[in-house]
This record gives C-alpha cells, sequence and structure tokens, in this order.
C-alpha cells in the first residue's frame, strides 16, 4: 500500500514532513474533519495533496482568488498530476469539457471558487463525481468577525448536502480564536480536529521604526541586508516611485501592482523568484502563492489595517528557516492617518448609497436591470469623473459586496476568445484564395478541439510560438480573419469588471443589512486598534505579541525583535556597569586610592567609569577623605 512518504517522495522529493503536516494528513485519512492553522510559507497545500494521491478519486479545492488556483494547477501539472481550475474566463464549450473529463474521473484536483456552487451544471456534475476530499482554501473568509469575510463562503455548505461523508479540510494561515470556531460552525464539522503550528517564527525578526525618512532607512537596510527582498507600498504610485529611487541608488528593484497586464506580472514575478531582480516594490497584489523561500527582507513602507494581514506578508520572510527580517516604518503622521480609516472605509449610509447610484449611472444602467452581468469597469475613470476618494471608493465596493449586491474584480485575466462562422468547405476555398492566412488557421484547428461549433479560449502566446511568429503579429491576422467574417474573435481582456448579483435598486429602497455593517466597522475598530498598539510596543516583544493575538497563550519571548535585542542590550549595560562597581571597590579596598590614581587603572571605560562611579556615590558605597582619597564605605 502506498503510504504518505511515498507519494511525498515521489511528486516533492522531501524525505520528511514538516510538523504537523503529517498528522494532519492522517487526520483526513483516518476520515475525520480538519482545521489546520499553518503560517505563510507552513505547507498547507501539501496537506491536502498527498492524502488524495494516496487513492484513486478527485479532491475539490474551494480558494477565493483565480490567480491563486491558477497557480497551484500550473504547480501540480509540473509535476504531472492532472488537475484543473474552473473559473469565469472559461467559455461554456470549455466549462461543459471539464465537467466531462471530470465525471470519467480525468482530473486529481479541481479548483473553484465558491460562487460556481451557485451554478446548477455545477452542481448538477458533483453528483457523478468520486469525490475523496474536500479542501477549503483561506477559510477565514466565511466568517464574519474574520478581517476578510467573503459571503460567497457561506454556500459551501452546500457542498456537505450533496457530500455528507466526505472528510473536509480547512486551512488558513491566520485566524483568531473567534474566527476559528465560526469556521467549525459554519463548515458543519463533525467529528473534527484541529492543528495549529505556532504563530512564533524563530528565524524571523520584527522591527518597527519611527522615521524621518522612509526611502532613507529602506536604502539602509538593503544596504545592510543582502539577499531578497519585498518592499510594500499602499498604492500603485508610490511602488513605481519607491522602486525608481532604488534603482537611482543601485538597488537592482522593480514594481508590481494590480493594474499590470498579466503577461507583465508573469514576467515580473518570475524576474524576482529566479533572482535576476531583487526587489519587488508592491501593493498587497504581490505574494500569495509566491514559492519563494529565501526571502530575507520584508519591509512596509505603509502599515496595513491589520495584524492578520500584516502578519501574512511579513510571514514571506525567510521561509527557508535562515535569518530573516520584517521591517515596518511610519511617520508621527501615519497613526493619525489610520486613527481616520474606520470613518473612511466605514462611511455614513448616505455616501454609500451616493456611490452605488454612481457606479450604475457610470455603466448607464436602469433601475430594474443589470442582474448576473458583468460590465468592464475602469476604476481609474470612474473615480476622476465623480472626483471620488479612491480608499473610500474601493471601501465601499467591499461593503457592496459582503451585502451581496456586486462583485467586483480589480485584476483579471480573460483569454482571447474566437468562433468560426463558416463551413470547413468554405474555409477551404476562403484558404485557396489568401494563402498567407493558411499557416495560422491550420494552427488554430491543431491546437482547439470544437472551434467550429463553439467559442474556444484561445493563447496568442501558445500560438505565436507554434506559427514562429511574434505575438502582435497572430493578433494582427486573427483581425483580419474577423474582417473576412471568417470567425468572430475577442481579444485578450484585462480590464477590471463588476458582477452585479441583484438588479439596479432605487437608492430608497436599497437592501441593506445595517446591523452586519456596524458590525463590521466594530470588527475593524478592534483589529485596528491592535495593530496601532503592536506599533506602539516599548518593551514587549513583537512576535510574542503577534502569537498572543492568534490565541497562542504559550508564547514566549523571541529574543530577535527589537524589542527583545534593545532589552538584552539594556541587561548587558546593566552587568556591566555592575561589574565596574565591584573592580572600583576592589581597588580601593587595601587602600584609599586618588581619582587621578583611580582613573588610571580603568583606561579606555570613560562612560562605564563615570556611571558606576556615580552610583557608588549615590547608594554611599564609597567615602572621599578631605584630602580626596577614596576609600570603601
Amino acid at each position: 500500500m502506498v503510504t504518505s512518504i511515498d507519494i511525498l517522495k515521489k511528486f516533492w522529493g522531501f524525505t520528511s514532513f514538516r510538523s504537523p503536516q503529517d498528522v494532519i494528513i492522517q487526520s483526513l485519512v483516518d476520515g475525520h474533519d480538519t482545521l489546520a492553522l499553518l503560517p505563510t510559507g507552513g505547507g498547507k497545500s501539501i496537506c491536502f495533496q498527498v492524502p488524495n494521491l494516496m487513492s484513486e478519486g478527485t479532491c475539490l479545492v474551494v480558494t477565493p482568488l483565480v490567480a491563486l488556483m491558477k497557480d497551484q494547477v500550473a504547480h501540480l501539472k509540473e509535476k504531472g498530476i492532472p488537475s484543473v481550475a474552473i473559473h469565469s474566463g472559461l467559455s461554456p464549450f470549455e466549462l461543459r469539457t471539464i465537467l466531462r473529463k471530470a465525471t470519467a474521473g480525468d482530473y486529481k484536483f479541481i479548483y473553484f471558487s465558491p460562487e460556481r456552487i451557485q451554478s446548477e451544471i455545477f452542481k448538477d456534475t458533483l453528483y457523478d463525481l468520486d469525490v475523496n476530499y474536500i479542501a477549503v482554501d483561506e477559510a477565514h473568509c466565511i466568517s464574519q468577525w474574520g478581517y476578510d469575510f467573503r459571503p460567497s463562503y457561506l454556500l459551501i455548505h452546500q457542498l456537505r448536502e450533496v457530500f455528507p461523508k466526505i472528510p473536509m479540510i480547512a486551512l488558513t494561515a491566520s485566524a483568531t480564536q473567534e474566527v476559528q470556531k465560526d469556521i467549525i460552525e459554519k463548515l458543519q464539522f463533525k467529528q473534527y480536529q484541529v492543528f495549529q503550528q505556532s504563530f512564533e517564527r524563530a528565524n524571523l525578526s520584527f522591527s518597527v521604526f519611527k522615521v524621518d525618512s522612509k526611502i532613507n532607512k529602506i536604502i539602509e537596510i538593503l544596504t545592510k541586508i543582502s539577499g531578497t527582498g519585498i518592499v510594500y507600498c499602499k498604492t500603485r504610485k508610490l511602488v513605481q516611485e519607491i522602486a525608481y529611487l532604488l534603482q537611482l541608488n543601485k538597488i537592482n528593484a522593480e514594481y508590481y501592482h494590480a493594474g499590470l497586464t498579466e503577461e507583465a506580472k508573469n514576467d515580473k514575478q518570475a524576474r524576482w523568484t529566479s533572482g535576476q531582480t531583487r526587489i519587488m516594490v508592491s501593493t498587497n497584489a504581490f505574494g500569495m502563492g509566491i514559492d519563494k523561500a529565501d526571502v530575507r527582507t520584508v519591509i512596509h513602507h505603509d502599515a496595513p489595517d491589520n495584524l492578520e494581514n500584516y502578519y501574512q506578508e511579513a510571514g514571506r520572510a525567510g521561509r527557508d528557516g535562515q535569518k530573516a527580517f520584517a521591517v515596518l516604518l511610519y511617520y508621527a503622521d501615519d497613526l493619525v492617518d489610520l486613527q481616520k480609516m474606520p470613518a473612511i472605509k466605514f462611511p455614513d449610509f448616505e455616501i454609500i448609497k451616493d456611490c452605488y447610484r454612481k457606479i450604475f449611472d457610470f455603466l448607464q444602467i436602469p433601475v430594474g436591470s443589470g442582474e448576473e452581468r458583468f460590465y468592464d469597469f475602469d476604476l481609474n475613470e470612474f473615480i476622476r469623473i465623480f472626483e471620488l476618494n479612491p480608499l473610500q471608493t474601493l471601501a465601499i465596493f467591499k461593503i457592496l459586496e459582503q451585502q451581496n449586491i456586486l462583485e467586483f474584480n480589480e485584476s483579471i485575466y480573460l483569454p482571447a476568445k474566437i468562433n468560426f462562422t463558416i463551413e470547413r468547405k468554405e474555409l477551404s476555398e476562403f484558404l485557396e484564395l489568401h494563402p498567407e492566412l493558411e499557416r495560422i488557421t491550420s494552427c488554430l484547428l491543431r491546437l482547439y478541439e470544437g472551434i467550429f461549433d463553439f467559442k474556444v479560449s484561445v493563447f496568442t502566446k501558445q500560438i505565436a510560438r507554434y506559427c514562429h511568429v511574434t505575438e502582435e503579429e497572430v493578433q494582427y491576422l486573427l483581425a483580419q480573419l474577423q474582417r473576412y467574417k471568417i470567425l468572430e474573435y475577442w481579444p485578450t481582456k484585462e480590464t477590471p469588471q463588476v458582477y452585479f448579483v441583484q438588479n439596479r435598486a432605487n437608492v430608497d429602497y436599497l437592501r441593506f443589512d445595517h446591523a452586519f455593517y456596524l458590525n463590521r466597522k466594530k470588527i475593524y475598530q478592534n483589529s485596528l486598534a491592535k495593530l496601532l498598539e503592536y506599533i506602539q510596543l516599548d518593551t514587549d516583544c513583537r512576535m510574542q505579541f503577534i502569537s498572543k493575538y492568534f490565541g497562542d497563550a504559550a508564547a514566549k519571548p523571541c529574543g530577535i525583535c527589537d524589542n527583545c535585542l534593545d532589552k538584552k542590550k539594556q541587561n548587558s549595560t546593566e552587568k556591566e556597569v555592575h561589574s565596574m562597581m565591584l573592580a572600583i571597590l576592589n581597588a580601593i579596598r587595601n587602600e584609599g586610592l586618588s581619582l587621578d590614581k583611580l582613573v588610571e587603572l580603568f583606561p579606555d571605560t570613560t562612560q562605564l567609569f563615570d556611571k558606576a562611579f556615580q552610583i557608588l556615590q549615590s547608594e554611599r558605597l564609597i567615602k572621599i577623605s578631605d584630602i580626596g582619597i577614596i576609600h570603601p564605605n
């Protein structure tokens, strides 16, 4: 019988598991529902991937981000493990093809977002699948007490109705005790086990600096500490500015944010992962799913607004177990700005209603329309036209998402799609007249099944490689075929999109759960207060503070954060002063000495001598005679 270690060796090349991966895997194999709390980089995916590979059958994986599921599927395919991601970028034909293959048992892992559970065709297919396990990634999203609540996660319990006896594993890197209880309740866990790896990171030094110049401090840190790093900033404009300033100071840096094209993001991430780029300056769009263990430094130019996000982002440093540094920088005014955040992120209902109305006006959607439709949405143009606060506008989109009114995806990648509009015989006749289009047409027919009958996703980069032309030439040739009415062509789309769950309502009749909203605001205020407390810690260990926040009551001082090091330094100085006091008393024990003679005995220790001598005087442990001779008292 194949064992978990056999699978680990075969697909990952390791000979042992990290604790507590082995016991989590055994819990699933034994049929228990399982909650696994593992820090960022703790190897969460292995906990469900290994047990599923030990037997025939499929694992369903629920995850909130398309980019994350695509990344996971790509890694599995590289290992020769058949897997698929079901997302909104698929055409109906592609979705039906995937579901048909799924029922035939062609996939070991099927990744999808929780919204997919609402699809009737998807739900009907579930009954025909041979499922071993259900994995819920980013499980904290199901909790209304959590910092990143997503209403769509409440749909996951419907999987229980289809698979009442299938073990479920919920995974998260950060969940308070309250959130853990909520996850267990909402996912209807029975005979469950909870595994929590300590939140302590023995190799990661946490520091906070109040500074006059953040860029100067960043340059100083990156000059002193070699190796790869990430610098997090709060805006796209800032990441570009900081990357440029680092480059001017001969530090190899690039910038990254959600507004870049998919190709640009992939290229930048690949250069950073391979070590060609040393420092990635990014918004929080960077980091999910990155597989790089040797990050030495994570610097926050701006503080996030909760400890969960901070710990997850900072925790991307030092996954290889070697010494690493997590640094947060702030100005005095930053604390004032953070204290104002609840009013910005949770505005009055009148402001929310006004923004709701403007969204529909911007898209020219009348009252009673828009339900279950996607619309391209230029967020920057929307903010410019209506002169809105960008931070507050994004917060209102989040609020409307949590009220189940709309869904907003700021970073989306939909591949190009084509569908031939003529028969094969007509196509042959056309190509005799236009031989310059024969190569790309042949390529399309070979690469993409069902292209004559359905709208199919095509990948211009793949076609370019196959045809030995540039991607721009492929786009030009596809546009030409469309002009000749040979096919319909929908180019790659990377603009933000908004999806309306409900029709536009008159703002005076907008359904809005005020009690839920006020509760979310209170949770946010409490979470922000903890972050501000963390920033302003004077003496307490930072790692211990974070660990206790997540319920790890047994956490001990780390010994390597800025406060622990300051305490060691202080203790060290006290010991040195005490030793000097003993040395002075020993020197004058037999016969007294003048101050000049005493000073001569302790060269190059002026400051330490002065401090020790002052204490001896103040505590009356020495006395000075009328002629200036010092004796023990």
